[in-house]
C-alpha cells in the first residue's frame, strides 16, 4: 500500500481484478490499492509505502529508459501462496495489456 496519489474518489464493491483492470483502462493510473472491505483507489503517483493488514497493491513499473543492453527478470514461484483474490504477493499479472507487480 501506498500513502497519496489517489484519482477522484474510490469505487466499492469490486473485486482485485476489477481494481486492476480499472487500473489498466485510465491512462493516469500507475498503482492501485484494493482494501479487504471491497474499496479500491487508483492512484496517479507512487508515494511511501506502508503495511496496512488485509491491502492488496498492483504496482505499474516505471518505463526504464532506453538502452542498448537487454535484462531480464523472474517471477517468484507460482506456488506462493494466495494472497489477493488469487494473486500471490511478488508475483506479475497482465491485464488489459498492462503489467502489474502484486
Amino acid at each position: 500500500t501506498h500513502f497519496g496519489g489517489n484519482l477522484a474518489g474510490p469505487f466499492f464493491g469490486g473485486t482485485f481484478s476489477d481494481c486492476l483492470t480499472a487500473c489498466a483502462e485510465n491512462s493516469s493510473c500507475v498503482d492501485v490499492t484494493y482494501t479487504s472491505g471491497g474499496t479500491c483507489y487508483l492512484k496517479s503517483s507512487v508515494g511511501d509505502a506502508y503495511a496496512e493488514a488485509g491491502s492488496c497493491d498492483g504496482l505499474l513499473p516505471v518505463p526504464a529508459p532506453s538502452s542498448s543492453t537487454s535484462s531480464s527478470t523472474s517471477s517468484p514461484s507460482p506456488s506462493a501462496p494466495p494472497t489477493c483474490g488469487g494473486y500471490a504477493n511478488g508475483t506479475t499479472t497482465v491485464i488489459s495489456g498492462q503489467t502489474f507487480t502484486i
